[in-house]
């Protein structure tokens, strides 16, 4: 079953860019202080703060929808999780039966050389 990323990548890509840009907004306020007055400095920093805010709900909404596409392969793996651990759990028991087994075998083994 092949996962459909179609838009996923898109979204976080739009969302980086948004991000990229409120970095800039941030420099352009630091790097020109002296020059903007404390209201364009304030109205720039919302704006930064308005972009980070609609890059992270861009961001997560493709998370949400990457999840979402995911689950069923997810749901799969973790079935195949669950059988791999109860085949190990079938093994470790098997292994213990074959260590008694083989206890018991040198235990006879043992007696049968003291009657030689």
């Amino acid at each position: 079953m092949a996962i459909d990323f179609d838009g996923v990548d898109s979204l976080f890509e739009y969302s980086n860019k948004i991000q990229e840009l409120a970095n800039e907004v941030h420099r352009f306020r630091n790097n020109s202080r002296t020059q903007l007055s404390q209201e364009e400095r304030a109205t720039l920093k919302s704006y930064e703060y308005r972009l980070r805010r609609d890059a992270t709900t861009i961001a997560t909404d493709a998370g949400i929808d990457l999840l979402t596409r995911l689950q069923p392969q997810l749901a799969i793996l973790k079935e195949g999780i669950e059988k791999a651990d109860s085949l190990l759990q079938n093994i470790d028991a098997a292994k213990d039966v074959i260590s008694a087994i083989t206890e018991v075998f040198t235990a006879v083994t043992n007696v049968f050389a003291l009657l030689k």
